[in-house]
């Protein structure tokens, strides 16, 4: 009988929720623990079906430095949660949920693997200047210390950064945020509607972060006749880009919206996706959002930044634009070039319907069982 735990360091976001359902399926018995934290996206949770659930109360968005204080409790407080649960397998998302596993005293060591979604150099280390890079250093060999294996978001995050600190490649399982297929199974894609819109409108839908970027939008749309932006969602920078939005005539803020009932209709509303993130930070540089997953099954071309792995990944497929972070007029004069020309949006639309098939959660799952079995049997044989 196969025991799961799954401890996550914040509240499960859709991408975790997804992912807790697929082990459920693998596993005999599944169980989650997860610290109250959303960091300002607004996320709720309200438990999974066949999933026993827990959680430790802490602060839901706390500065970095009371966050770093407030972790020892945590870590004391999930030390003796995890030993009651007697897992086979320990599945954690938060390199921070790393610190409380590598003090639990097992007397048989469970495996343990990690899911990352984003890099230890992130924007808040960064800032830290040469202690950042110190903590950098410590976090990777964290990493490399306690799980068995891993589970990345982009293939971008092993070649461009984990292939350098001399991790094994053969432990690295790629699962990218594609949604799941029941989502958008009645969503029909029309390329003709596009020829004939008056309007164009531009979203950015999720958890609503990078401000300057999405300042850098407003301004490039700011004269342009007949073209509208709508944000969707909640974030760090929420309040900061409700206010910047009212300066702008053709920007409207939907603000928080549930996911699962939500999100369908909210790219229904949208001719083309805005997905043009801060270049500054590392972590941007290698990521795939799940935003670029959602409009190629959506059938809408994404604009995102220039020099990152994301381009190239658009590039590659055909299905969006690039522009350079922060420079407005660049933006600007792309904007106003896909809004004459249509039929670059037509034939983008056309080709996000050839391959929408292969973007769907479901196309990998199988894949992620095949391989959870392998790594199973591997680390039980050995």
């Amino acid at each position: 009988m196969r025991k799961l735990l799954m401890l996550s360091s914040h509240i499960p976001d859709p991408r975790i929720i997804k992912r807790l359902k697929s082990l459920n399926k693998f596993f005999d018995e599944s169980y989650l623990l997860y610290w109250e934290r959303d960091f300002g996206n607004g996320f709720s949770f309200s438990g999974i079906e066949g999933v026993i659930s827990e959680s430790i109360s802490t602060t839901s968005n706390p500065s970095l430095v009371k966050r770093i204080f407030e972790n020892r409790s945590l870590m004391e407080k999930t030390v003796n949660k995890v030993l009651t649960y007697g897992p086979d397998v320990i599945y954690l998302t938060g390199v921070e949920s790393l610190l409380a596993i590598r003090k639990v005293p097992f007397k048989r060591k469970p495996m343990i693997i990690l899911e990352i979604a984003d890099l230890p150099a992130n924007i808040h280390i960064s800032k830290l200047g040469y202690f950042g890079k110190f903590v950098e250093r410590k976090l990777v060999d964290l990493v490399k210390e306690v799980p068995d294996y891993y589970v990345i978001t982009s293939p971008g995050f092993y070649q461009g950064y984990y292939e350098r600190y001399g991790f094994d490649k053969n432990k690295f399982f790629v699962f990218e945020n594609v949604p799941p297929k029941d989502i958008f199974k009645t969503f029909e894609i029309n390329p003709e509607k596009i020829m004939n819109k008056e309007k164009l409108v531009i979203g950015y839908i999720g958890a609503v972060a990078y401000y300057s970027s999405l300042k850098t939008l407003f301004e490039a749309c700011k004269n342009i006749q007949n073209v509208e932006i709508i944000i969707a969602g909640k974030g760090p920078d929420s309040e900061k880009v409700e206010r910047e939005a009212k300066k702008y005539r053709n920007v409207k803020v939907l603000g928080r919206y549930n996911y699962e009932q939500d999100i369908s209709r909210l790219y229904s509303m949208v001719d083309v996706v805005y997905s043009l993130y801060n270049t500054d930070n590392y972590n941007v540089k290698l990521l795939l959002p799940n935003r670029l997953y959602e409009s190629i099954v959506c059938g809408k071309p994404i604009i995102v930044a220039k020099g990152t792995y994301l381009e190239e990944y658009v590039k590659k497929l055909g299905v969006g634009f690039s522009a350079p972070y922060k420079d407005v007029e660049t933006l600007r004069t792309l904007i106003n070039d896909i809004f004459n020309d249509r039929k670059k949006i037509y034939e983008i639309s056309k080709r996000c319907m050839e391959i929408r098939d292969n973007y769907f959660y479901e196309s990998i799952e199988e894949e992620f069982f095949k391989w959870l079995e392998h790594v199973y049997f591997l680390y039980n044989t050995k």
